[in-house]
């Protein structure tokens, strides 16, 4: 029989993975769509589709389930907090940074996640406060984000495509803390559902405003693509919601180191991205920061 700890471990290792390929597989779908850097309006209506499917994946999963719906007018307020952080201005921004960004990039400011989940976990929960080696794993971090950033002549550079990503990871990260603030109120499943359902009309119709019209045509790749980054979206989400319901958040968010090493090796690998020395000294400092804030054995339960 699998113990509490193993399921956590397991699930949190295929969330990871999964998150790891969304920069690639975003980057993919521009490609078989032709979505440019400057197509800003197809890039946030590409995000919308990908939303929507996921929430269609999530409402047939509490349907197949015999789960309730229903969302009170009193959770709906709740949820909308959740919505706007969390999805919302997380994949408005990681679409829009993304078109700019390599997979590279975006995978490591992905995995800088954790280090801001922490930093504002500190002023969001008594029993999350900052630790001598949780300061130490941010400076790492920090200095990470830094070489991300330096050219081959030592200057340092933050272009739209950074400073958008960054953008993400802050909403992403505060929207996290609130998912495991809301959860406690609504039910983990009918929350993300209805979220990702929230985000997804609007970013549609922000994409559809922006373009004036309906500009995709999907080819078969095209269509994989969607419906891979839709399902994924939906199952990541949903798992790490679940994570954060029941597991402390620096038990859980220990594992996002991974997420920036699983996006770089799948970078490579289906973008065939050579690896810059900058991004491989950065994607080390990132990873290492994320262990030091979070190894604590003291924290990892052993169940039977």
């Amino acid at each position: 029989m699998v113990s509490r700890t193993t399921g956590m471990v397991l699930t949190a290792l295929l969330v990871t993975f999964l998150w790891g390929s969304v920069a690639p597989a975003i980057k993919l779908g521009y490609q078989s769509l032709g979505i440019e850097t400057n197509q800003i309006g197809k890039q946030v209506l590409f995000a919308g589709h990908i939303t929507l499917l996921a929430s269609f994946v999530l409402f047939l999963f509490l349907r197949t389930n015999r789960q309730s719906l229903r969302l009170a007018f009193s959770e709906m307020k709740l949820v909308g907090k959740v919505a706007f952080f969390q999805i919302f201005l997380n994949y408005l921004f990681f679409f829009l940074g993304v078109s700019i960004s390599t997979g590279v990039i975006g995978s490591i400011m992905a995995g800088t996640t954790s280090f801001f989940q922490l930093l504002f976990a500190h002023f969001l929960f008594k029993n999350e406060k900052l630790t001598w080696t949780k300061n130490v794993g941010l400076i790492l971090g920090l200095i990470g984000l830094m070489m991300l950033n330096i050219t081959h002549s030592f200057h340092l550079t933050f272009g739209w495509g950074e400073g958008l990503l960054l953008a993400s990871v802050l909403a992403g990260a505060w929207g996290n803390l609130l998912a495991k603030d809301v959860s406690r109120k609504v039910d983990t499943k009918r929350m993300t559902a209805y979220a990702m359902c929230f985000s997804g009309i609007a970013l549609s119709l922000i994409g559809i405003i922006w373009t004036g019209h309906y500009p995709f045509s999907f080819t078969v790749k095209g269509m994989h693509i969607l419906f891979y980054l839709g399902i994924m979206s939906a199952t990541a989400l949903l798992l790490w919601n679940e994570l954060m319901h029941r597991f402390p958040v620096s038990q859980v968010s220990l594992f996002l180191f991974l997420i920036p090493i699983f996006g770089v090796m799948i970078s490579s690998f289906v973008l065939e991205e050579q690896l810059q020395g900058n991004a491989i000294v950065s994607l080390l400092l990132v990873a290492f920061g994320i262990m030091v804030i979070h190894f604590s054995f003291s924290t990892m339960r052993k169940d039977s």
